[in-house]
């Protein structure tokens, strides 16, 4: 009798544990990211209303048919810069920025093209503007917003998508709004798809591009700011995983076979370069390689150039990433995950395991841009793109969302924090006796590993 009242004592002590670990749990579940602006549609900024009415009624400005793709900040002159590429007929401008200093209530404001109206358009029908279709940005420590423009209009209108311009890397001087450089890319025109940027920034004289070609075959172009050149590198790594092109957002599914997308530097490491991380977007694998060899112009000819690239870790079923960003202070990598419509993180000095920042099917449908500024905020763009390809986009609804918040509040009690053993060993160690701490820490173990599985 008495062994049963025990058994059904330890029983109760262990579910009380459980329950409490729950709660704490989710009190502790952080969702700290804080939206900053949001959209139902994306409007611009024209100099006169006249000029905005006329753009819609040519239809050289469809709202429905304008999406952000990418974003970056340049702290400096208090910009936030988005990127909406022309994917469909109405794109007005292709690159726009907000004023973050403009004081106002207004949370949906309209966008000013960049660097001018003048930069998106042309006088003669034969033309080619400045800027015609940048993706992902990426603004460097050097004063410089560095774009991949494929050059392409209407990209999803299928055969009826032009080509006004070769695909380019387009630097622009924050400082003067000048276009400083254009740099045409050796590509395959038919089949490549440029994805993403990444900025070797250590010395502004001699910094280094990586761009991401999502295409087939992929391939990562290593750009010299240098010497204005630049070199093809492929490999294995950058293909696609066949069993990762399922993708179901909100009941919305469709198909991708995007390969190398995501990309994100390290800082420093004992050779004197740093690492770069990436990924495909259809795929469920990590790698990384350092750009002591992708720097070398010639280093495909190294008998051994294949082994230099590393495996470094695979994520879960449904956890496809897309764009990625390194918190060097922290030597954290954050992750987009579409397909969860989440933010995730990991901690490099620690095993491969990603784990949640942020999550919402609300303000964070498919995630799809991910940057830090200099003072080390993180800044996330959610894009509603599986609606976007599935049709147009409903107006009464919010579809864009910008969120921000600082690196340390994204990370609070979250794996990715280095401190957070401390802070749960101190919780433990607050009170009781010498002899009941570690029962009770050990207790708080077990319960918590049983927590988590019945919650994940």
């Amino acid at each position: 009798m008495n062994m049963n009242r025990c058994t059904m004592n330890t029983v109760n002590v262990v579910n009380i544990f459980i329950i409490g670990f729950s709660l704490f749990a989710t009190c502790w579940a952080n969702n700290n990211l804080q939206t900053k602006y949001k959209w139902n549609l994306i409007d611009f900024k024209y100099e006169k209303a006249e000029e905005r009415q006329a753009a819609i009624e040519n239809r050289t400005f469809i709202p429905a048919n304008v999406i952000p793709v990418g974003l970056d900040v340049y702290t400096e002159k208090n910009k936030l810069f988005l990127s909406l590429p022309r994917l469909k007929n109405g794109v007005p401008a292709s690159l726009a920025y907000i004023d973050l200093q403009e004081l106002s209530d207004n949370d949906s404001p309209a966008l000013k093209p960049y660097p001018s109206w003048q930069s998106h358009q042309t006088v003669n029908p034969t033309d080619v503007p400045d800027i015609v279709s940048p993706f992902h940005i990426k603004v460097d420590r050097c004063h410089r917003l560095w774009a991949v423009d494929t050059g392409i209009e209407g990209l999803l209108n299928g055969n009826n998508s032009k080509r006004l311009a070769p695909s380019r890397i387009l630097i622009f001087d924050l400082r003067t709004d000048d276009i400083i450089r254009k740099y045409a890319l050796p590509v395959d025109l038919n089949k490549s798809v440029f994805s993403n940027i990444a900025i070797d920034d250590d010395d502004c004289e001699d910094t280094f591009a990586y761009v991401a070609d999502a295409g087939t075959p992929p391939s990562l172009t290593v750009y010299s700011y240098k010497t204005n050149d630049a070199w093809q590198v492929k490999h294995n790594y950058f293909n696609i995983e066949p069993t990762a092109g399922e993708f179901s957002v909100l009941g919305v599914k469709f198909r991708t076979s995007d390969a190398l997308y995501g990309l994100a530097l390290t800082e420093k490491k004992d050779n004197g370069y740093p690492n770069l991380y990436f990924h495909a977007l259809t795929s469920y694998n990590e790698f990384n390689v350092s750009t002591a060899i992708l720097r070398n112009k010639t280093a495909t000819e190294v008998p051994d150039f294949y082994s230099q690239f590393n495996v470094v870790g695979l994520r879960n079923a449904d956890e496809q990433a897309g764009s990625t960003v390194y918190g060097k202070s922290q030597k954290v990598l954050f992750y987009t995950l579409p397909n969860k419509n989440e933010i995730a993180c990991w901690k490099t000095s620690k095993n491969y395991t990603i784990s949640k920042v942020y999550n919402s099917p609300v303000d964070m449908v498919y995630p799809i841009a991910i940057n830090i500024d200099n003072k080390q905020r993180i800044w996330v763009l959610s894009n509603n793109m599986q609606q976007f390809l599935n049709g147009q986009l409903d107006a009464h609804n919010t579809n864009f969302y910008v969120h921000s918040v600082p690196i340390s509040e994204a990370i609070k009690n979250t794996p990715c924090e280095s401190d957070l053993i401390e802070k749960i060993v101190n919780k433990f160690n607050r009170g009781g006796s010498d002899t009941s701490k570690p029962i009770a820490f050990l207790t708080f173990i077990a319960s918590a590993m049983l927590a988590i599985k019945q919650l994940f």
